[in-house]
């Protein structure tokens, strides 16, 4: 997949996720929440920065699921 980071629809996209991630981190700083809320917060902001990786050129790390304890 190939984004063109200079266009305008992603320069769009960035700022609207790059103000979202802010909120939600005004939010987890400022607001008492409950455990699920933080979660939903936290779960919002991965997310956010998921789509904001999209525009990097930096190869993501390997996951590995099945390591032996």
């Amino acid at each position: 997949m190939s984004i063109d980071l200079n266009s305008a629809t992603w320069q769009a996209v960035r700022d609207h996720a790059e103000k979202a991630v802010e909120a939600s981190r005004d939010r987890l700083e400022g607001a008492h929440l409950n455990a699920s809320e933080t979660d939903i917060e936290r779960g919002r902001i991965k997310a956010l920065r998921e789509i904001l990786a999209l525009g990097s050129d930096k190869p993501k790390p390997e996951i590995v699921t099945n390591v032996p304890y």
